[in-house]
């Protein structure tokens, strides 16, 4: 094979790897899902969890909300299925140019972590 027919053929490996990784992802079933914004892990330590994926793994820290509770209420075990009691405090970070990490860490009478 020539010098010149293996530059053409990677150049045009690169323009469709390039066309095809630009194009919205489409899920069977479900035309309006073109991605995924983000996902929650509860993790033992805030600070430690978002140490890790900042540090480790190079994702961008977003932000820190909460402590969140509902003292009088039972919406975070009906909503979030800990005890009604628990509060929890999140942060967002940011892993890429389009995927959110969303961290949890929950406070609970007699928690187990």
């Amino acid at each position: 094979m020539s010098t010149d027919l293996r530059r053409t053929i990677i150049r045009l490996a690169a323009g469709v790897l390039m066309a095809t990784s630009a194009a919205p992802a489409m899920a069977n079933g479900i035309p309006s899902a073109v991605g995924v914004d983000h996902i929650g892990l509860t993790v033992p330590n805030l600070k430690q969890g978002i140490d890790f994926f900042t540090k480790v793994l190079g994702c961008t820290y977003v932000y820190t909300a909460g402590p969140f509770a509902d003292p009088k209420g039972n919406w975070m075990h009906t909503n979030l299925g800990v005890d009604a009691r628990a509060s929890t405090t999140l942060a967002m970070v940011r892993c890429g140019p389009t995927q959110n990490v969303e961290l949890f860490q929950y406070t609970a009478k007699d928690q187990v972590k």
